[in-house]
């Protein structure tokens, strides 16, 4: 067993004890080329060592999924396999390992049913150092190009290109040194985390992975790139998750496999997906004033013909028509409301049954609905040639609302679901709401949480609701989905499947999804509750967790975690102790890591309503929420590609700047609408061309 390890963000390191010395492992990623390399080293070990080191051969999703075969030429091994799968797209897939001296032994273990390498040993004496670097190819199947890597030129050239990447970005708090610094740490490995999700998303408990959810990419790549001003990769992305968008029924896959091996999905798709991709859309119109995207021509996904892209390409306008036309089609009959399909961002509440599908309506669908249909609008205002659209969403949306606040709104408190039995809009009945006698549960998060983001409550009902939620809701640990779990009747099934049927506890089925405690934060921001944002904005960073969280237990530092589950040893002893949860009197431990849109959607928020620096119609958006127990913020952070010290002093309040300077220079500001505070400041583009130089400015600005 090793002594210790170290998680680097392109590299693995292992060190062992031996021998009044150590031997030091370390695994390590190219920056510009398909390579790892393997550097093993003896320090202050005299005598030469025995080594061998074991690779096993796949060569597809599993094991024997694949004959492989091994050939040696001088120092390199080269690797093939025949999966069908792998064949059909990349047929010249192929692998291989550069040698070193000291461990050139070559032999494999053989499969004795049709002589398969099924794992490759190599062997030799090791004084000193040694490497060993693995080459992939997917166009040569005789020879990868593998030549020897350099592990600090490498680390170095990954370390540069993140920070080119987030902006070099970096955060000081005049009366809160740690925090920031955690702040500063946690940029790193959340972006680092978030690539993954983006290139290859695929957890730890995932192996066999990459794909892409349609609501998890239409957030958290894209809200990340977005709010790194990488508005081309934004762009890639729009692109590539409506060309997965079905031409049969306007509606996406719930999940789609990304590169060539596309025609892989999951066909059905809960209710909320299709307004996904919509609400990018708009968020990329409303941000950057790019309208010529609409006219990008692209493909749609045919189910009929096997999954496959069609040969005729559309405007992505025309995508959003169809998109509509979904929606419109998908109303509860009588209503303007959308029906709950297969469900909605919990994937443990799906529906139980088919009527519940049709008849039953998501608390959280309709106001994130709402919200994706006024940015839209608002963002095309004034497009002519897109006048009638605009005309039958807004529509839409003014009917919609109403019913919102007809049926959704029952005793000033909005339900978590409700049920439309056998189709009667006369009788509806509530569900996890105070009046649900069925479930036991009584408030859900997400409706209300989205309903403060979309500003579909008023000023009054907000307040009220965030009320409940701090009260019946947050724990030290974060906020929770609901106020108590699904009752486990030994896998007895009502009204949701996997909340019912799941005899774990992890994820959304323990009730702590910290993707929906980042979307609280947004509704914290929204509010302006300074403090508040602050003391949630850390309990989900996994670095020295217990200073924000007491009764956590220890997890790893350099991963997003997706959950915060209760130690309980069952279902049972957790339903009838979840209140120690809420007191703190039970530990709590990491869920799922990496695999999740919540890095993006973390830093985000982090960067466009924490720190409030955004952009609407390329103009410069100042909407930060500082404590003013943090005193001075300072932020260095690229504005327009150039880079910038925005120092932020909560002098009069603690939002809402009253006075910016530029390099000096007092800017105008002009004060944007918020329905619950004042609101944000934006400073036009022409202003900040003329102020901006390539190096050295400031920006100061005055709450």
């Amino acid at each position: 067993m090793p002594s210790a390890f170290e998680a680097g963000a392109n590299f693995s390191r292992w060190i062992y004890k031996l021998q009044g010395g150590y031997i030091q492992v370390r695994c390590f990623s190219a920056c510009d080329t398909t390579a790892l390399q393997m550097d093993i080293e003896t320090i202050n070990i005299s005598e030469p060592l025995d080594i061998r080191i074991s690779n096993q051969l796949i060569m597809g999703n599993n094991e024997k999924d694949a004959t492989v075969r091994v050939t040696t030429r001088d120092r390199f091994i080269h690797i093939t396999g025949n999966n069908e799968l792998v064949a059909k797209h990349h047929p010249e897939l192929s692998f291989t390992l550069l040698t070193d001296p000291a461990v050139s032994e070559v032999s494999t273990v053989t499969c004795e049913e049709d002589d398969s390498a099924r794992c490759l040993i190599l062997s030799g004496q090791l004084q000193g150092k040694a490497s060993l670097t693995i080459g992939a190819s997917l166009t040569d199947r005789q020879q990868a190009v593998v030549e020897p890597l350099d592990f600090d030129k490498e680390t170095s050239t990954y370390q540069a290109r993140q920070n080119d990447l987030v902006n070099d970005f970096s955060v000081q708090f005049e009366n809160d040194e740690y925090n920031a610094r955690k702040l500063n740490d946690t940029m790193q490995w959340f972006t680092h985390n978030a690539l993954v999700h983006y290139s290859t998303p695929h957890g730890l408990e995932q192996y066999s992975g990459a794909a892409w959810g349609t609501r998890d990419v239409s957030q958290g790549p894209f809200e990340f790139f977005m709010s790194m001003q990488r508005y081309d990769r934004a762009v890639d992305i729009l692109e590539s998750i409506y060309s997965h968008q079905y031409i049969e029924t306007g509606t996406w896959p719930q999940w789609f496999m990304f590169d060539q091996y596309n025609t892989i999905q999951q066909e059905e798709s809960h209710g909320d997906i299709v307004v996904w991709p919509l609400k990018a859309v708009a968020d990329y119109l409303q941000t950057t004033g790019d309208f010529d995207v609409l006219k990008k021509e692209i493909p749609y996904t045919s189910v009929e013909n096997g999954f496959n892209f069609t040969t005729e390409q559309y405007s992505l306008f025309a995508h959003l028509q169809r998109q509509v036309k979904h929606i419109i089609n998908n109303l509860v009959p009588g209503t303007s409301l959308s029906c709950y399909g297969d469900g909605d961002w919990d994937d443990t509440l799906q529906p139980a049954n088919q009527a519940l599908r049709e008849n039953m309506v998501s608390g959280w669908t309709i106001p994130l609905t709402l919200q994706t249909f006024k940015t839209l609008t608002a963002a095309l205002e004034g497009q002519t040639e897109y006048a009638d659209f605009v005309a039958q969403v807004s529509d839409l949306t003014e009917r919609m609302e109403a019913d919102y606040r007809k049926f959704l709104i029952k005793d000033g408190i909005i339900t978590g679901f409700l049920h439309f039995p056998e189709g009667d809009i006369e009788q509806p009945e509530y569900l996890l709401h105070p009046s649900d006698q069925k479930t036991g549960i009584k408030y859900r998060l997400l409706p209300a949480s989205r309903s403060i983001i979309s500003e579909t409550f008023d000023k009054e009902m907000a307040a009220e609701h965030m009320a409940i939620i701090e009260d019946k809701l947050v724990c030290p640990d974060g906020v929770r989905l609901m106020d108590r779990m699904a009752e486990y009747k030994a896998g007895k099934q009502t009204y949701f499947k996997r909340a019912e049927l799941a005899a774990n506890l992890g994820r959304e089925v323990g009730l702590q999804y910290c993707h929906a405690h980042i979307r609280f934060i947004e509704a914290l921001c929204k509010m302006g509750k300074a403090k508040e944002v602050y003391d949630n904005l850390y309990k989900i960073l996994p670095v020295d967790i217990q200073k924000a969280v007491p009764n956590a237990e220890l997890r790893q530092s350099n991963a997003y975690f997706s959950s915060s589950d209760g130690k309980f040893n069952d279902r049972y002893e957790a339903y009838e102790n979840f209140g120690k949860l809420k007191t703190g009197d039970v530990q709590v431990k990491g869920g799922w890591k990496i695999y999740s849109s919540g890095p993006g959607i973390y830093i985000n928020q982090l960067i466009s309503n924490v720190l409030g620096v955004r952009y609407q119609n390329n103009n410069l958006v100042l909407d930060p929420i500082v404590s003013k127990e943090l005193g001075k913020v300072s932020l260095n952070f690229r504005l327009f590609d150039k880079p910038c010290q925005l120092v932020i002093n909560p002098e009069q309040g603690e939002y809402t700047p009253k006075r910016a300077t530029l390099n000096g220079t007092d800017v105008e500001l002009t004060e944007l609408p918020n329905a619950y505070r004042t609101g944000a400041a934006i400073i036009e583009q022409t202003t900040l061309n003329s102020l901006l130089q390539e190096s050295g400015n400031t920006l100061e600005i005055w709450l």
